[in-house]
């Protein structure tokens, strides 16, 4: 099992929202997004667009990982599951 770094508190106060804009794994820490405001629809798929398969590629997870979130209604849209779909992605 790999070691966890905590945070030094400086990092926490400016990180905002990491749990909505962070990609984390076995293979180690995707790319972070900062969110300002309320996140949309379009600003979650945009953000997926910018960050989730340029992180799968740098952490070198070939094509057997499966992205899993929950049920916001931003992840559920018909435009955020086509999207999805259109990437190939599980």
């Amino acid at each position: 099992m790999g070691k966890t770094k905590e945070l030094s508190k400086d990092v926490r106060d400016k990180i905002i929202d990491l749990y909505k804009a962070g990609m984390g794994c076995k293979a180690g820490t995707g790319q972070l997004h900062r969110i300002d405001g309320k996140m949309s629809g379009a600003m979650y798929r945009k953000i997926l667009g910018d960050n989730l398969l340029a992180s799968a590629r740098a952490l070198k997870m070939g094509r057997g990982w499966v992205f899993q979130h929950d049920n916001d209604p931003k992840h559920t849209t018909k435009e955020t599951k086509e999207w999805l779909h259109k990437k190939h992605i599980k």
